[in-house]
């Protein structure tokens, strides 16, 4: 696109996130799993109720899924259909400081979108140091390096999405790696300074 209009030289600025509000602050192991965002088919939030029918099953484990959106009655029924009523938690609007806590105790952050831009939510989880699993669509691959400080899977795939989730669930020392090296990336590469400059 830049060359079409006769740009020679082009910079991407991304999103940035306030690190010293967005800190790790809490044990992470809330004993669930954390959605965040808007509830509209772009979200991909139909994948992740169908990786969580297998992940939560047998497990003390829950889904949160917080935001708004013209999704929530079918999703509602979906988790219902699976099986899910009494797993899923659909919170509806949080306020930030809830959101704070919400990602500072996660056990993992999990953002199964088929579209994206830059998600400033995914850079609000890492620098909050949840281990998150992303799909590799937007700006999420220039973001999350797989197994470094996240875990990547293919959009529109709940069966891959559920397995990078139990990969997760099954190591406390991945979670914990790939939180604080997530933490790091945030820190190093995602401040409003760095952005900035």
């Amino acid at each position: 696109l830049a060359e079409h209009y006769g740009i020679a030289d082009a910079t991407v600025v991304g999103n940035g996130v306030d690190t010293e509000r967005f800190h790790p602050d809490g044990e992470g192991h809330g004993g669930y799993l954390l959605y965040v965002g808007r509830l509209d088919y772009p979200k991909g939030v139909p994948d992740l109720l169908e990786a969580a029918a297998s992940v939560l099953e047998g497990r003390d484990l829950d889904l949160l899924v917080t935001g708004k959106g013209p999704q929530r009655e079918a999703l509602e029924r979906q988790a219902a259909r699976l099986g899910l009523a009494e797993d899923v938690r659909f919170t509806g609007y949080v306020s930030r400081e809830r959101q704070l806590e919400l990602y500072r105790n996660a056990t993992a952050f999990v953002l199964p979108s088929h579209y994206e831009g830059l998600p400033t939510v995914l850079l609000e989880a890492m620098a909050c140091g949840a281990p998150v699993v992303a799909t590799s669509v937007g700006g999420c691959p220039d973001v999350v390096e797989d197994g470094v400080n996240g875990l990547l899977v293919e959009p529109g795939a709940p069966a891959a999405l559920a397995s990078a989730v139990e990969r997760l669930l099954g190591s406390e020392e991945m979670r914990e790696r790939l939180g604080t090296n997530a933490r790091a990336t945030a820190v190093d590469r995602y401040t409003w300074d760095a952005v900035t400059d």
